[in-house]
C-alpha cells in the first residue's frame, strides 16, 4: 500500500518519543492537506495556553513552527522543533502484529524523483 506516514523525529536521545508513528493518511491526500494536518497535530501537543493564543479571534498568535515542504519535492513535510513531526510518502506500507498484540508499521520511504538531465 502507498500512504503518507506522519511520525515524530528527533535529534538526540533526550528528545526521543516512545511512540513515533502518529498517523497514516491516504497517498491521495494532497501535500497541502497533509501540511495542514501536521500543523494541527503538532499544535495539539503544545500547551493549552499556546493553543488558546493561536485560536484567538482577534490578533491570534502566529504559528512559531509552520509546516514546511522539504526541498522542491512536495513528498516530504516537517513541522516543529525537537522533536518534530515529519510527513512523507511511503511505499509498501504494512502493519506487522506481534504475538503480544503490539503493532509495528513498516514502510519504504519514497525518494524524490531524480532531476532531469
Amino acid at each position: 500500500m502507498k500512504a503518507w506516514v506522519i511520525r515524530w523525529s528527533w535529534i538526540g536521545d533526550h528528545a526521543a518519543v516512545a511512540q513515533p508513528i502518529v498517523a497514516v493518511l491516504s497517498a491521495r491526500t494532497s501535500p497541502d492537506a497533509v501540511k495542514k494536518q501536521i500543523e494541527l497535530l503538532y499544535l495539539a501537543q503544545q500547551s493549552l495556553r499556546d493553543q488558546m493564543e493561536m485560536a484567538r479571534y482577534n490578533k491570534p498568535r502566529e504559528n512559531p513552527y509552520p509546516a514546511e515542504f522539504v526541498g522542491r519535492w512536495p513528498g516530504a513535510i516537517t513541522c516543529g522543533h525537537n522533536p518534530y513531526l515529519e510527513a512523507f510518502l511511503a511505499d509498501d506500507v504494512e502493519i506487522i502484529q506481534a504475538a503480544d498484540g503490539t503493532e509495528e508499521l513498516t514502510y519504504k520511504r519514497r525518494q524524490p524523483p531524480k532531476p532531469a538531465k
